[in-house]
């Protein structure tokens, strides 16, 4: 049979580039012959990658979607295609438009390859193991052919668990040329750096020899990092991602694995993914320093889900380590060496790493640009480190943090009762150890925030009451407590803490709880080695990962920012902002108070504000908090504060905010929901930005609203218009359209209407664009209606007053 009777068929060969061979090649039989292999990536209708193997003088071929893949964890589909001629492995450039296979071919990599076993026999089984020597791709591999069924057979092509393993590989568009290009001046450099010889002909020099190994340490004693306000400047730093984690000591001797807390607990057998991640690596003995961590969606590594996959009950499959530091490996102490060179022993050490094990990860900038741009994502802060300093234990000066939101641990030495829902336990009383001899433990204040009802049912459990005060610097008086009466507890639990500053009498402020510290003991901790009334910078807020979106959206000026960074910096100065009633309850579940809502808006401030200044306002007020009777206000009333103003159109007072006193005029008035128009006041006749709101109806699943979500932005961008996702803080999505503010809001609403009434149409059973409620059961309602004059959509980080302080 003619395998290329088929590629021949489809092609005019007096049109297209392509090579027409009649028959299939004949190779020699010289070993030197060895069958070759191309790889091209073909960007046609869709762009793919061709997988072409030689066998019996034609080219074996697979169409692979997403390109082969060095990680065994990505099995990637195959679809069998037609034979190709030997030439066509040499073949790049453009089939014309309109023929078969029309677009451009660029060889992505090639070379030869060598099968396990009888080749023809192989894939007649259905299952082909075979090695690949290329440019880009080389070990073991496996073509096994699937049961699915298609019009073409269809395989899964698999790359085997071997040192050329690339965790995460996904094929790039560069074609092999350019590629080529890139690596050429490592290339370069290899070739001039020959094996240094001795003066006799002929022999190398080998070098001093290591005459004993270095022994495997019996114990290692953490280099830790000093606060800093500022991140050191300088090319001599080294500035990695401050992980919100616990720390991780990994050590190998063999097959014996020990995975050790920083208080020395050992938690080998809590951590099985890793224990055997560590074994899997290419050394037989090593130590590892890292950062056991969860993270959440958007890649920020979170303390509370490290909480709830750790503790009773929890998957630690979940938990990723981030790596950082190589201590000991095969016999070589590299503590002593520089951090430089610790990082290529453990770049080379990483290489064919598996998760949870992972680098940690870093900013190539300055260290001051590298703490901007950590803040700026929301991450707790950096660590940077002397590239020339050694492993040292202890906290020295050659690591220095710096973090966007101060914390710390603390001991738990007491807590107060609190009214309503808190009446078990209304705030804790910290203490850390003192640097005066005289006495164990500086008191350093209180927190309440952020204590959810099953930390207290929790912390409840694990106290025990003292017989007597703990031996404290001071005690803080009644007024300090305001009003209670403390309870005393013996020392015993450490507990982690948020906080903005510390007072000049060393007190937290604006302090919340993040979680006990399991892995830390009161002993543990040392007197701090910060100075009091040190404050954060006023960009290190932990911001939300959208956070760019909203700077870049039209709505967004100048003065709005400079305005919040000044009023913020004042703000920062009060704990209840001036609010009547600061400590009411206004969610029950979780327990948040006007003053923890003040705070919130007050962190966030850039992000909610350019959304909402400058713009009629309607607004969901609920005086007995969410879990009471709310109601909808669209127009100026008496009792808002001066900062709360009328915007006047067609003779009504609506109402609007010029800044975050605004705002916070709004919480002391009880708002839970800021519902902005899609218009300013300056343009109040052409909207800057359309919603199209899908809320679903009984019986419609969250999967089928996001594929709802990304239809509707499949359409918006072949009309050329950029959109992104927005949360509801309910049940639906919203999709928004940023506008130019040209167009008036019948143009807007009739071309929202339009898009609506389209997908209704072309596909009845799930979307309609009527608000009927019968016939949304099943179904996804495209709301269209929030684009005429005077409507209203849910403003980007508002808060709902719904169950659980959903945004």
């Amino acid at each position: 049979m003619n395998r290329l009777a088929s590629y021949r068929r489809k092609r005019d060969f007096g049109v297209t580039p392509e090579p027409a061979a009649q028959r299939a090649t004949k190779r020699s039989a010289k070993p030197a012959s060895q069958p070759v292999f191309v790889v091209q990536l073909h960007h046609a209708r869709r762009r793919h990658f061709d997988f072409r193997l030689e066998v019996d003088g034609s080219l074996r071929s697979w169409a692979v979607p997403k390109g082969p893949s060095l990680d065994p964890a990505q099995k990637r589909l195959a679809v069998e295609v037609e034979d190709h001629p030997l030439e066509y492995g040499q073949f790049e450039g453009d089939i014309p438009s309109g023929h078969y296979g029309a677009g451009h071919v660029d060889i992505w990599d090639q070379g030869h390859w060598q099968a396990d076993g009888p080749v023809r026999a192989a894939l007649k089984k259905g299952h082909l193991n075979f090695e690949l020597h290329g440019e880009r791709l080389s070990g073991h591999w496996s073509l096994i052919r699937t049961q699915l069924d298609g019009r073409q057979p269809q395989w899964l092509l698999i790359k085997q668990d071997d040192e050329a393993c690339v965790p995460g590989d996904v094929a790039d568009d560069e074609p092999l040329s350019s590629w080529r290009q890139r690596q050429a001046p490592r290339r370069r450099a290899r070739k001039l750096t020959p094996p240094a010889r001795s003066k006799s002909r002929g022999t190398r020099r080998q070098g001093p020899q290591r005459k004993t190994r270095d022994a495997f340490p019996a114990t290692v004693e953490l280099q830790l990092a000093r606060l800093a306000a500022q991140a050191p400047k300088g090319s001599g730093w080294r500035h990695e991602i401050k992980y919100d984690g616990y720390r991780l000591l990994m050590l190998r001797q063999g097959r014996h694995v020990r995975l050790l807390s920083r208080g020395e607990q050992d938690w080998t057998d809590r951590l099985p993914a890793i224990r055997d991640a560590l074994l899997a690596l290419p050394c037989r003995d090593c130590v590892l320093d890292g950062e056991l961590v969860a993270y959440d969606e958007t890649g920020l590594s979170r303390f509370d889900r490290l909480q709830q996959a750790f503790g009773d009950g929890g998957d630690t499959g979940l938990l990723d380590v981030a790596v950082f530091d190589l201590l000991y490996r095969d016999g070589l102490d590299l503590r002593s060496q520089p951090l430089r060179k610790r990082q290529a022993a453990l770049q080379a050490l990483m290489r064919s790493a598996q998760r949870p094990l992972q680098r940690s990860q870093t900013f190539d900038v300055e260290g001051p640009d590298a703490f901007a741009a950590a803040c700026e994502l929301g991450l707790e802060g950096i660590v940077s480190k002397a590239l020339d300093s050694p492993y040292r234990g202890g906290r020295g000066g050659d690591w220095i943090k710096t973090k966007c939101v101060q914390s710390d641990e603390f001991v738990i030495v007491g807590y107060t009762r609190g009214r309503g829902a808190r009446a078990r336990l209304g705030a804790l009383l910290l203490a850390q150890p003192a640097s005066d001899r005289k006495t164990p433990w500086r008191y350093v204040g209180r927190v309440g925030s952020g204590l959810s009802d099953a930390v207290i049912d929790d912390l409840l459990a694990r106290l025990k009451p003292a017989s007597r005060p703990p031996a404290l610097d001071r005690q803080p008086g009644r007024a300090e407590l305001r009003g209670a009466r403390p309870q005393w507890v013996e020392p015993r639990l450490v507990i982690e803490v948020e906080f903005r500053a510390l007072t000049a009498d060393g007190l937290l402020r604006q302090a919340a709880a993040k979680g006990l510290r399991p892995d830390r003991s009161p002993a543990s901790l040392r007197a701090p080695d910060r100075a009091p009334a040190v404050h954060t910078r006023t960009h290190g807020k932990t911001a939300p990962r959208s956070r760019k979106a909203a700077q870049e959206s039209p709505m967004r000026t100048t003065a709005t920012r400079s305005k919040t960074t000044s009023q913020h910096a004042r703000r920062e100065s009060r704990d209840d902002f001036g609010f009547t009633h600061p400590d009411r309850l206004i969610f029950e579940d979780p327990q948040i108070t006007k003053a923890d809502i003040g705070r919130l808006y007050t962190q966030m401030a850039e992000v909610i504000l350019p959304g909402i200044v400058g713009r009629p306002l309607s607004l969901m007020r609920c005086p007995d908090g969410a879990q009471g009777e709310c109601f909808f206000q669209k127009h100026l009333t008496a009792g808002f504060s001066d900062a709360v103003q009328a915007a006047r159109l067609n003779g009504e007072a609506y109402v609007s905010i010029d800044d975050l006193d605004g705002l916070l005029g709004l919480v002391q008035m009880n708002v839970l929901e800021i519902h902005p128009w899609g218009s300013p006041l300056s343009a109040i006749e052409t909207p800057d930005f359309m919603i199209f709101d899908l809320d679903p109806g009984d019986g419609v699943e969250l999967r089928q609203i996001i594929a709802g979500a990304r239809e509707v932005r499949e359409r918006l961008a072949l009309m050329k218009l950029d959109s992104f996702v927005r949360c509801t803080g309910g049940k639906g999505l919203h999709v928004v359209v940023p506008l130019t503010g040209r167009d008036g809001w019948d143009s807007v609403k009739n071309f929202a209407h339009a898009v609506a009434r389209t997908m209704a149409q072309d596909d009845p059973e799930r979307y309609v664009d009527v608000s009927t409620k019968a016939k949304r059961r099943g179904r996804i309602f495209i709301d269209y209606l929030r684009n005429g004059r005077g409507a209203t959509g849910i403003a980007s980080y508002s808060l709902r007053a719904r169950p659980g302080a959903t945004m």
